[in-house]
């Protein structure tokens, strides 16, 4: 009476194999509210009572999301071949759902799968919301992790144990490859997991655990850096953007200024420039750049906007961007693999 099939197959026969405008013109009929940018794959259906789904924000093909409450932000990556099937699903902006992942298991009207902004979920990861799995910003899963909200098989009327616990983890978490979470478990802001560990536990902030079961390693985890190590670092990933672009066939020149560097790139004719600054001096529109990238938050972000060339603005300290330009999203797309990443202002 209340069994539903796993693989919609009526839904894919109907929709699934639409060209994504159609596939969007159906779904807003449908009353689905999409915004502009959206992609849906070949062969993906979204099934939901109330979706909502932001600007630029894709599915790749063969990929099947199902609750009852959909909300996908803005910029959000959901890969091919995934299937995620929950009453609950909301999912914060620039968030990254890699291929091969798979959300589901008994629910009930608690279940839900909530991922804060620039999430990261690996390739072959298996979360079991039957109770909710809440995970907060900038938290990073790696592939073949399992977060399991139930667990149970064998009758509780033997005695054999059944949990039911939601799995929370804060913001600023790293779980590397391969590690099992146990239901009820609550997980601090920055935290680092390591891999293949087996979590049975809490797990406090600012803290570096691994093992089976997974135990505290280090505490007061990471040691701070200075100021003068993270300008350093930053200069030092410019030059390395640079060789990346070239290695990419894009023409491109990094010259030294006083207060940072001028990255000039050139392609199919087109000029694009990128100014690093790292001083506190009132923002400037250095070298007519169309994007700018400043350790400090500038003055004037909305002035610059309006009454120049740029158009993109990142800032590190406070690590927001407003704005977009082609280089600008490279380059913030590079940087975020050493974990720099900016919430949209904009």
């Amino acid at each position: 009476m209340l069994t539903k099939k796993k693989i919609p197959v009526r839904s894919i026969l109907i929709y699934g194999f639409l060209p994504s405008f159609l596939k969007r013109i159906v779904y807003r009929i449908k009353g689905y509210k999409l915004s502009k940018g959206v992609k849906i794959g070949i062969g993906s259906v979204i099934i939901g009572e109330d979706v909502t789904i932001g600007e630029n924000s894709s599915v790749g093909f063969f990929t099947i999301i199902r609750a009852k409450t959909i909300k996908i932000d803005r910029f959000v990556q959901i890969g091919s071949l995934s299937y995620i099937d929950t009453e609950r699903l909301e999912i914060g902006d620039d968030t990254r759902i890699r291929e091969n992942v798979f959300v589901a298991g008994i629910t009930s009207p608690k279940s839900l799968l909530k991922l804060g902004q620039r999430c990261l979920i690996g390739q072959y990861s298996f979360f079991n919301p039957s109770e909710p799995i809440v995970i907060g910003d900038d938290c990073g899963i790696g592939g073949g992790c399992k977060l399991f909200t139930h667990g149970s098989f064998l009758s509780v009327l033997d005695g054999y144990p059944v949990s039911f616990a939601p799995i929370t983890l804060g913001s600023n978490v790293w779980i590397a490859w391969d590690v099992f979470v146990l239901p009820g478990v609550s997980i601090g802001s920055d935290v680092v997991v390591g891999a293949r560990s087996f979590v049975t536990k809490n797990i406090p902030s600012k803290t570096l655990v691994s093992g089976n079961p997974a135990k505290v390693k280090v505490k007061n985890f990471p040691a701070p850096t200075s100021l003068q190590d993270q300008l350093e670092v930053l200069r030092n990933t410019l030059d390395e953007f640079k060789s990346f672009l070239e290695y990419n066939k894009i023409q491109c020149s990094l010259d030294t200024v006083s207060d940072g560097k001028v990255l000039e790139v050139r392609v199919k004719r087109k000029y694009s420039r990128l100014t690093y600054l790292d001083t506190k001096d009132v923002l400037r529109n250095p070298q007519n750049s169309q994007t700018i990238v400043s350790f400090y938050k500038p003055e004037g972000l909305e002035d610059l906007l309006k009454n120049s060339s740029v158009e993109m603005i990142i800032c590190i300290e406070s690590k927001e961007r407003i704005g977009t330009s082609e280089l600008g999203e490279e380059f913030a797309k590079f940087i975020s693999k050493y974990g720099i990443r900016f919430r949209r202002s904009d």
